[in-house]
């Protein structure tokens, strides 16, 4: 599972970060998966949504404990810790799930 490894890598990066964007994209001309981190593109073995999510949300949960979770609407969730967040939405109808993850300001608000 080379490929797992080179994900949560990737992920511990962007989430040291203030902010960042991450997107996984399913190609449906080649059947791979793409993970998009900081301008680089992953190439990974096709994952479902939730199979990816899973590994976005377990890395995210290992430097932040996950206070509550916030829906939004039916496609996605914001995972809100002490010091960050991690916004979840998914565009399944174009093969995309987007994650976003942000630092709180001092006052407790996401530096939105």
């Amino acid at each position: 599972m080379e490929y797992l490894d080179r994900i949560t890598k990737a992920l511990e990066k962007e989430f040291d970060k203030d902010s960042s964007y991450i997107k996984y994209v399913l190609r449906s001309d080649t059947g791979d998966g793409e993970l998009h981190v900081d301008g680089e593109k992953l190439r990974v073995p096709a994952c479902s949504f939730t199979e990816m999510s899973d590994i976005v949300r377990s890395e995210f949960e290992k430097t932040n404990t996950v206070r509550k979770t916030v829906p939004i609407g039916f496609r996605g969730e914001t995972l809100v810790a002490d010091a960050k967040e991690l916004e979840i939405y998914a565009t399944g109808s174009m093969g995309l799930i987007e994650y976003r993850v942000r630092s709180k300001t001092k006052e407790g608000e996401s530096g939105r």
